[in-house]
């Protein structure tokens, strides 16, 4: 979901973002739970037939470190274009 939120700025000349990554180091470990408690909530409750997913704290604490990064990087115009749920990458706002 958050995979193209660290790009930090979009190539006018073919659309492409520049990804980097570094700049959201700090919220990986955030990642890696929310994968391991997704990946054992999908292989041992949701094949099984349990649709109640555990996971909602680790994606939080995830979703919330990804926000404050973007606010840092004075990129908090993206949270915005993911909440919309837009398939385009939007350009950054004229300052």
């Amino acid at each position: 979901v958050f995979s193209f939120i660290a790009m930090s700025q979009s190539d006018e000349k073919n659309k492409t973002p520049n990804f980097d990554a570094a700049e959201f180091e700090e919220c990986v470990p955030l990642k890696n739970a929310y994968d391991r408690c997704f990946n054992n909530w999908y292989r041992y409750s949701f094949l099984k037939g349990d649709m109640s997913n555990s996971c909602d704290p680790q994606y939080e604490a995830y979703r919330a470190c990804i926000w404050r990064r973007l606010d840092d990087l004075k990129l908090s115009h993206l949270k915005e274009f993911v909440a919309a749920g837009a398939t385009e990458f939007p350009s950054a706002p004229s300052s």
